[in-house]
């Protein structure tokens, strides 16, 4: 068992709070991803799981043990870092080998686990070169092995994707994503990629100035985020933002964004009758968002600012009112600056938030959002 278990630990770097009694249990063999901006306190948290930063205050437990105050050796751990560290005067074989060696494992013992670790990350062919004679995805694979060929009861990796072109993050992703599906061992992901995040996490802990403010399914946090912060900064584009005010005709309750009014699904009447005559915060994503050619009868009216012609879709940046929109549709006809066009939001798809707070509103099916855990 490597469950991980962190419990109101705190890090502080003099006055700045790096990490703010986060508490924290991932599951064996998941592969927990922390996500968030620069400085939120994602990496220090990590740094803290690994023992090369000493917590301030609070526990942390791998496989049931206490590890609070041992030394990363003894913690069952393996670390991949943001610059690959791999050890220019030595091959590719010498480099995945070099902690065994630390062990004095026998040599036989020694190439047949590197052979294994290079056959599970496609690099058994280039056992014999150096790292000069590598491009950066294959360093990044040696770099990876080395990390795995420990056999560690956690793998913890800090932005290993980051020094690569888009297309390398592309292919290692899925290799990433592999790899984890066949060795199974608990796996702390620190990125401020979003898509990384969403494709390879069993779950994302959201960090914003020291704190996790979601933790959840990544189609969870991407559907149901938590906060605004949390919608904001996940997706490409981010969702999109209006403020309202919540009417009601009768039974009926709707939203009123400047002179258009939205109907709200009857399912959300009894967690909304108290908010009536007072502004929300609404959230819709670009993909949920229809856009017609004309501003129609029914339709929120809308002017192009920008057309970004994306090959599959475009991408419009559109004004209502006083608020700027992220709209993506079909790639033709290609819609033009300056042209007017009609918006419908699918109802079911709006997210409310708390314009005080930021907080979403619990309303509607589905399940709650899991917000900030302290």
């Amino acid at each position: 068992m490597a469950e991980i278990r962190l419990e109101r630990v705190r890090k502080t770097f003099g006055r700045v709070v790096a990490v703010k009694d986060v508490d924290l249990t991932i599951a064996d063999g998941e592969f927990l991803v922390l996500l968030g901006p620069s400085g939120c306190g994602k990496t220090t948290t990590l740094r803290c799981i690994a023992g090369l930063e000493r917590a301030d205050t609070g526990r942390i437990f791998i496989g049931g043990r206490n590890v609070t105050e041992l030394p990363p050796a003894r913690r069952g751990i393996a670390m991949v870092f943001q610059s690959y560290a791999v050890f220019p005067h030595m091959t590719v074989a010498q480099n995945i080998g070099f902690g065994l060696r630390m062990r004095h494992i026998a040599k036989r013992e020694i190439r047949a686990a590197v052979q294994e670790a290079a056959e599970l990350l496609q690099i058994d062919e280039l056992l014999d070169r150096y790292p000069a004679q590598l491009s950066g995805g294959q360093r990044q694979r040696v770099a990876v092995a080395r990390a795995i060929v420990m056999k560690p009861e956690v793998l913890l990796m800090d932005e290993p994707l980051s020094n690569l072109d888009a297309l390398l993050r592309l292919q290692m992703r899925a290799e990433l994503k592999r790899l984890h599906r066949e060795i199974g061992t608990t796996t702390v992901y620190v990125t401020h990629d979003q898509v990384e995040a969403l494709s390879l996490g069993d779950r994302i802990a959201v960090m914003r100035e020291g704190a996790v403010v979601q933790l959840d399914h990544p189609n969870t946090v991407y559907d149901r985020p938590a906060t605004t912060f949390v919608a904001g900064f996940i997706g490409t584009p981010p969702m999109n933002f209006l403020r309202a005010t919540v009417n009601a005709s009768g039974d009926d309750l709707a939203l009123a964004v400047g002179d258009f009014t939205v109907p709200l699904p009857p399912a959300w009447k009894p967690s909304l009758r108290t908010m009536v005559g007072k502004l929300v915060v609404v959230g819709i994503r670009a993909e949920n968002i229809g856009v017609h050619a004309d501003a129609t009868p029914g339709s929120l009216p809308a002017t192009v600012l920008v057309s970004e012609p994306l090959g599959a879709q475009q991408l419009l940046t559109v004004q209502v009112g006083k608020d700027v929109l992220k709209v993506t549709t079909a790639p033709e006809p290609l819609l033009q600056a300056g042209q007017t066009v009609g918006l419908t939001l699918i109802k079911e798809k709006l997210r409310l938030f708390d314009e005080e707070s930021g907080k979403a509103l619990s309303i509607g099916a589905g399940p709650p959002a899991q917000g900030e855990r302290r």
